[in-house]
């Protein structure tokens, strides 16, 4: 589990766990870290990241210019990435590296 301390963030009926992550993690490997940071801790959804985006556009929010797995675990071999600074969506496969920002509902 994470040490969650105070890099939480809480923004609208999420909370955001805001911690030092590697920023070049492979699909299984960052849906692990989400998945056993403790209860109900999952990637956000493209959704989210939108609203995230438009938080950062307006200078609410800061987040790292880091390409971010995104939506919840799916079979098929191509998964969402989003760019919250950019507001640039892809989709890609196993074969890519991204950072994680773990949120869970509230």
């Amino acid at each position: 589990m994470f040490n969650l301390g105070r890099k939480i963030r809480r923004i609208g009926n999420l909370e955001i766990y805001l911690g030092n992550f590697p920023s070049d993690l492979w699909y299984n490997d960052a849906f692990d870290y989400c998945t056993n940071a403790g209860k109900d801790w999952r990637f956000p959804t493209i959704y989210e990241f939108d609203y995230f985006h438009k938080l950062h556009d307006m200078g609410l929010c800061n987040f790292g210019s880091f390409n971010y797995w995104a939506g919840r675990r799916s079979p098929g071999s191509l998964k969402p990435v989003f760019n919250i600074i950019t507001g640039h969506k892809n989709y890609t496969g196993y074969t890519a590296k991204a950072a994680i920002l773990p949120v869970r509902d509230i």
